[in-house]
């Protein structure tokens, strides 16, 4: 296994290269809720390898993939393909177990929003927070709350605690500080969702700015109309294996076909 640091690049350099990649997930215990139902997935297999006593789940299987900058890919397939699992290892959540990994570029995470939030500290106070645990320069933290503050709408609940926001207010939130500042790499989990119909439309647009200036977008998602919007191409997943790379028409045209094809049955 190989796996090489970040590093800065110019937009000619910025890539993803995955050869070979395998990834193998130890299941441990009743109460590893985060991977419990990956063994319930009948999509996937367990190895004929364990930890101790723990199954192992392959979920990524010889994954081979080139990403450079103006790439903009969308991940879809099944649930269990192995969307998720593609994505936290591009973010370094997770490891190779086996492979070469190299990537170059800063990377941006929008899934699992609310991570480092601090529920005591005011809402400005978790714009700092945040600012700082993602990478921004210290320099552009005032232009940033400013923005952000502006963006979330949020008024003067931002000098409140935020154990006192509701859900949609803390995700105003953390998507405005997460959305604040472009990076040479972002992955999406599906696009964060917001409820209140007045502030999706703004968000939309925020977002869509934000993955503008991004030099590689790897989205995973369900959604044909958001793929349409965001990427340019697809990677099809299948019990953790690419099994296709294809122009973005084509995989939603072969989704329609098939969509037709259930509704005449």
């Amino acid at each position: 296994m190989s796996i090489l640091p970040d590093k800065a690049t110019s937009d000619e350099e910025l890539s993803i290269e995955l050869e070979d990649v395998v990834l193998d997930l130890p299941i441990f215990g009743r109460n590893a809720k985060n991977l419990r139902s990956v063994l319930l997935n009948p999509f996937f297999r367990k190895t004929d390898h364990a930890v101790g006593d723990s199954p192992i789940v392959r979920a990524l299987d010889g994954i081979n993939m080139s990403l450079k900058h103006g790439d903009r890919v969308g991940l879809v397939g099944h649930n269990g393909a192995g969307k998720s699992s593609l994505l936290r290892l591009l973010a370094g959540i997770y490891w190779p177990t086996s492979g070469i990994y190299r990537k170059r570029g800063t990377t941006r995470c929008l899934f699992g929003l609310g991570r480092g939030v601090e529920p005591e500290a005011s809402g400005f106070e978790n714009i700092e927070i945040l600012s700082q645990l993602f990478g921004y320069p210290r320099s552009a933290i005032k232009d940033i709350t400013e923005d952000v503050a502006e963006f979330c709408e949020l008024g003067d609940a931002l000098a409140r605690p935020v154990r006192t926001y509701s859900e949609g207010m803390r995700l105003r939130l953390c998507f405005g500080v997460v959305t604040a500042w472009p990076s040479d790499i972002l992955l999406i989990d599906e696009v964060i969702g917001v409820s209140d119909r007045s502030f999706k439309e703004k968000a939309n647009q925020r977002m869509k700015d934000f993955t503008r200036q991004s030099g590689i977008l790897v989205l995973a998602s369900h959604d044909e109309q958001i793929l349409s919007g965001f990427c340019h191409e697809c990677l099809r997943l299948d019990h953790g294996k690419i099994i296709s790379r294809t122009p973005i028409e084509d995989e939603v045209d072969q989704e329609g076909e098939a969509a037709q094809e259930g509704d005449a049955e």
